[in-house]
């Protein structure tokens, strides 16, 4: 239990460190500029999307750009959930990312551990899913020993929902306020606030 408060601590500290820094150019066009690297050039050539979390994946909602020495750049005028994703074929070592399109500049980089900042938004998403990584290794490791996924592992469950919770009770008005609230509710028994 420690252990988790103190990642809780560290977590929410770089994220409001991250969040106080703002955008790196201060852009005031309401524009997201995505600029990605990949952890290697072995994608060259290759096509990357830019993919709605939900709704319509059509011609009218995704973009998609060639990787050219190991990088590539997007630009997004409405701020929604996004998903940035290899053509299929080639996404073996390469982690889809999930980001909002928020104005300013979000640095992405995609690989085996792919990772999303330097927007508000986007700066606490990662934190998030830091946290999440965190328990998603507690719960490989027990449910290797399937007796102890019965008890610690409902165990491990609670503190991850119990950490999502916390992360959007303290999260401003937005779209990754609206995600965690959709997709991870607060209990019954403790209303939002």
């Amino acid at each position: 239990m420690r252990q988790t408060v103190s990642i809780v601590i560290v977590c929410l500290a770089i994220a409001l460190t991250m969040g106080s820094c703002g955008n790196k150019f201060n852009r005031q066009d309401g524009v997201c500029y995505i600029h990605g690297v990949m952890e290697s050039d072995a994608w060259d050539g290759k096509r990357i999307f830019l993919v709605p979390f939900e709704g319509v994946r059509d011609s009218n909602t995704v973009d998609s750009v060639v990787i050219k020495d190991g990088k590539f750049e997007f630009e997004a005028d409405t701020a929604e959930m996004k998903i940035v994703r290899l053509d299929y074929h080639f996404r073996k070592g390469a982690q889809d990312i999930l980001i909002i399109t928020e104005p300013g500049d979000l640095d992405v980089f995609i690989g085996n551990d792919s990772r999303a900042g330097g927007t508000p938004q986007n700066d606490s998403m990662q934190v998030w899913k830091d946290g999440l990584m965190v328990f998603a290794k507690q719960y490989a490791t027990i449910k290797k020993e399937k007796s102890k996924v019965m008890t610690e592992g409902k165990e491990i469950q609670k503190k991850h929902r119990a950490f999502t919770r916390a992360v959007a009770d303290r999260q401003p008005k937005g779209i990754f306020k609206d995600y965690l609230d959709k997709y991870y509710p607060a209990p019954k028994n403790n209303p939002k606030k």
